[in-house]
């Protein structure tokens, strides 16, 4: 088994930073002195996902007066999970909501027509 020593002292606490939304980490402590080492056995440890990162502004190739193809990309990171939904909104004139929806996406899903 392949492991990094991420902590070599005295004291009995530590933190582990920068870990991976998503992820599945197998953790383990040993004690050691002068005659020999002793570890714990490995605990395994999933870290939650996280929201995912900011969308860039949509682009409209093509627009009438009735309807909006809209193109986005996919955000850099989905936080992890395995799961990513759209959720487009449309905004009148004035800043109340008057309609939303909500589309699964699938990789190859980047283009919709909103009416």
């Amino acid at each position: 088994a392949t492991f990094n020593i991420m902590y070599n002292g005295t004291n009995h606490k530590y933190t582990i930073n920068e870990l991976q939304p998503n992820t599945e980490y197998y953790i383990s402590v040993g004690a050691g002195n002068n005659y020999g080492t002793q570890y714990a056995d490995y605990r395994p440890f999933m870290t939650d996902p996280t929201i995912p990162a900011k969308m860039e502004t949509p682009t409209f190739p093509r627009y009438t007066r009735a309807t909006i193809r809209m193109h986005w990309n996919r955000p850099a990171s989905i936080g992890g999970s395995q799961t990513l939904s759209y959720y487009l909104i449309q905004i009148s004139t004035s800043p109340s909501l008057t309609n939303a929806k909500t589309i699964t996406a699938a990789d190859y899903l980047r283009n919709y027509d909103f009416t």
